[in-house]
């Protein structure tokens, strides 16, 4: 009896032990991401993807909390920006910026914004989506992203994502219909900034914490 004792809290020590080594892993890795996606300048205004928020910013944080957010972080609102952050180390794991009633007019200056701030889009889809992404190098050009696509690369580190409901290559037509019943045609759109490894790693952090 005592060694069936001796062995189940051995085996338990071993679990404990193993699991605070994921746990370490983890923690580190997503430290490193953090730092590897930071170094990339990518953001709004001052709110860079990667970096912890500054001591002003926190204090904008408290004054502009947003109630729903996942666990383990906390969300709030700066202008037209939202900002999400770890709760553990106020590390920003996402941002973006919610156009539910916009014109056309105005996707064609955030998207002039974007292209300013972030050259030529990597790669579009089905001419409502539009993409900026990332590696440690910088951004990937559109050569590159069909070279690793076609060859199975590595994913992109970090993506800066606009979307809108509608199709954004205004035609003749559309231009015509805008002018016939000088109606602006209305929109809803976003655009956010995320790193699928960053977020992945956040996720599995907290599973382990859960722990």
């Amino acid at each position: 009896m005592n060694i069936i004792c001796s062995l189940v809290s051995a085996l338990s020590l071993v679990l404990c032990l193993s699991l605070s080594a994921d746990a370490a892993t983890v923690a580190e890795t997503l430290e490193k991401v953090a730092a590897d996606v930071a170094q990339l300048e990518i953001g709004f205004g001052n709110y860079t993807l990667g970096k912890a928020l500054t001591a002003d910013q926190k204090i904008t944080a408290a004054r502009n909390p947003i109630q729903k957010s996942l666990q383990g972080t906390y969300k709030f609102k700066d202008g037209e920006t939202f900002v999400v952050v770890s709760s553990e180390n106020d590390t920003i794991i996402g941002l973006y910026q919610d156009y539910p009633d916009t014109t056309f007019d105005h996707l064609k200056t955030v998207i002039g914004t974007l292209m300013l701030e972030h050259g030529e889009p990597t790669t579009m889809g089905h001419d409502k989506l539009v993409y900026w992404l990332y590696d440690n190098n910088g951004k990937i050009e559109q050569d590159a992203f069909k070279f690793q696509r076609e060859n199975a690369g590595p994913g992109s580190l970090a993506a800066v994502k606009f979307s809108s409901s509608e199709p954004i290559v205004e035609t003749e037509q559309h231009a015509d219909e805008g002018a016939e019943d000088k109606t602006p045609r209305k929109f809803s759109a976003y655009v956010m900034i995320t790193s699928d490894p960053l977020s992945r790693l956040f996720l599995a952090a907290n599973k382990q914490e859960e722990k």
